[in-house]
This record gives structure tokens, sequence and C-alpha cells, in this order.
């Protein structure tokens, strides 16, 4: 990977940027701050920014997400203007070594903007597709961190709003807004006003809503909150962290949801991964549109269950095993994910 010199905020966000990483950790040390991107789901190492360039380059991150600068004793975070209407969010945190910031880098609102840019499998797009068409009951987008769930929440929600905008309202609770979407009411977790999930999510229902979207199903009142509304004339969306599609129902039972009401408002669960490409340039040999690391982005592999199957069919190592055969990821990504390999 080229070398690129870090001397300012500025100039680490547009290599973060150059590089299209996900995320930027500055890990604190002894000596200073090392500098790791996210990048396909892989950190590279980037060059250590030493001494008093450490606390100058948190510092300016600060002032730009408009946090308090003088304060390095407490949690804080904020939101990152990152120019050409791309927004991130910075968040940093004390650590023994001094203040640990990381950066997410949120997409642009139209790269995947509909179900069929997503990139799903035909016959989970058609699913997911014929979901969005019903007017109640509950879908769940299910997964591990970092496996795009959010992202398909908001391919789903730009897609009910082309499609149906003018007869329905679409409502969003989320921590924290990633996109905005025109279209639609969307509101941030916000702990310092007593607006978390089930009580936003609550309010959110008394506005009228035909289509509402959760962030995240975090704990069991919001679980049960989500059910009802689904039982109730809404068709709600939302994540929850599980690593299959065939957990989520169990999940919610364990979260305290009677089991007539998730029989009665669960839709389905549609489970993700992103799994890394062989790049398209050299067929993993390596080259500089990869960065030398033979992957290229990113393929979503996903499987689903619905009221009719306590299974899914195929799973998500039959659909990778698919996609290992037409060429589209590296049998060794296959083994990182479900053979132990890396």
């Amino acid at each position: 990977m080229p070398e690129l010199k870090i001397d300012s905020a500025s100039a680490l966000l547009e290599e973060a940027k150059a590089l299209d990483a996900s995320d930027v950790h500055l890990d604190p040390l002894p000596a200073g701050v090392r500098v790791r991107m996210r990048i396909d789901g892989r950190f590279i190492d980037r060059p250590m920014v030493e001494g008093a360039d450490a606390d100058r380059l948190i510092g300016r991150l600060k002032i730009l997400a408009g946090l308090m600068v003088y304060r390095s004793d407490i949690p804080q975070e904020g939101r990152l203007e990152l120019g050409n209407g791309r927004e991130g969010r910075l968040a940093v945190i004390p650590s023994v070594n001094g203040e640990k910031a990381t950066i997410r880098l949120f997409s642009n609102a139209g790269d995947r903007d509909s179900v069929a840019g997503l990139d799903l499998p035909e016959e989970h797009e058609r699913w997911l597709n014929q979901a969005l068409r019903l007017e109640t009951g509950l879908v769940l987008v299910v997964g591990p961190s970092g496996s795009g769930k959010t992202t398909t929440l908001y391919a789903v929600v730009q897609e009910i709003l082309a499609k149906r905008g003018d007869f329905c309202q679409v409502c969003s609770i989320e921590d924290p807004v990633e996109q905005y979407i025109t279209g639609a009411t969307q509101v941030e977790v916000d702990r310092s006003r007593e607006l978390d999930f089930s009580s936003g999510l609550k309010f959110l229902l008394r506005q009228d809503p035909e289509v509402v979207m959760v962030g995240e199903i975090r704990d069991a009142e919001t679980a049960r909150v989500a059910v009802r509304a689904a039982m109730t004339g809404h068709l709600v969306f939302s994540t929850l962290h599980c690593g299959r599609a065939a957990e989520g129902r169990p999940r919610l039972l364990e979260m305290g949801v009677p089991e007539y009401a998730v029989n009665l408002g669960l839709v389905g669960v549609l489970a993700q991964r992103l799994m890394r490409r062989s790049c398209r340039e050299c067929g993993g040999e390596g080259c500089e549109r990869c960065h030398e690391t033979g992957y290229k982005g990113r393929q979503l592999v996903s499987e689903c269950v619905d009221r009719r199957h306590n299974e899914p069919s195929p799973t998500l190592e039959e659909m990778a095993t698919r996609m290992v055969e037409a060429g589209q990821i590296p049998m060794s990504e296959m083994e990182r994910f479900f053979g132990g390999g890396v």
C-alpha cells in the first residue's frame, strides 16, 4: 500500500476516504498513536503519529466533531463532516495511555439506495421485496457487528419510500442516524434526554406511521414494543445481534416476548455476513487497485427463515460455497468465516 503522510486530521480523513476505509482506529501507546484503517473488514496499519503530533491530531478531530477539547477524562462522541455530503462519527474514550479515538465513515446515501443495490442472492432479494410490500409484521436483519445490517435497513426504507411514499409515513429511531433519508422522520437516541430505543419507539408510534425502522433491538422492552407494533398495524424493520437466521425467533423469546406474540408478529429473519471479494483486476494476485491485498470490496452472503420454515435453505455456508464456485469470493475467505482459517 502506498505511503501517505498523515500530518493533520484533514489529511487522515482524506486518506481514509481515498482507501475506502469503513473505520479508522487511533490507539494510544506510550510513544504516540498507532493508526489503523479497516478496509474491507481487515485492519491495515498506517504510519504511527508520535509525541505532540498525536495530541494535536486527537485535539483537531475533537474540534471538527464539536467535542470538548479540554476534557480528556470522559467518553465523548460527535458527528464529522467529510465533504461531498458524506459524514462520519468520532468516538473518544480515555485509556491508560491517553485518549483512544475511533472514526466511523458512513456510506454515501446513494451507494445502496434500493434492495436491488444490496446484491443479495436472487431468492433472498425476492423474499425481502415481498416482505416490504406487507402492511404489518416484524422483519429482522441479524448478524455480527460490521455485517451490513444497517445498510440493508436503509435500502429497505428507501425502497419503500420510492414505491409507497405517497401512501405511508416512515419513521425511524436510530443510534446514531448514519444517513439522512428524504421523506422519512428520523429520530436519534439521546440518553441525556431519556430518549432511548424503547421510549423513542413508543413516541414514534403516536406519529401515525405505517412503517417503522428500529436501528437495533437491544433490550426486552424494545423487543416487546416492536413486536406489539407489528401486531397492531405497523410494518417494522429492525436489527438484532445473533449469528443465524434461525436464532432470531428464540432470541425474542429469551428477551421475554410472549410466544404467541412472536408467532403472530414475526414475518421472518434475514441473516447476513460481508465477505471479501477477490479483486477483479488481478484475480487475487495483488495490484495497485486492491492495494496489493488481492481483495477489493465485499460480497453480501445471506440466509433467511420465515413463518413457514424453522431452518434456512440454503444456509450461509451453502450460499458462500456457491460464490466460491462462481469465483466471487476466494476459498480462504470462506475458511476464515466458517472453517477457522485466516
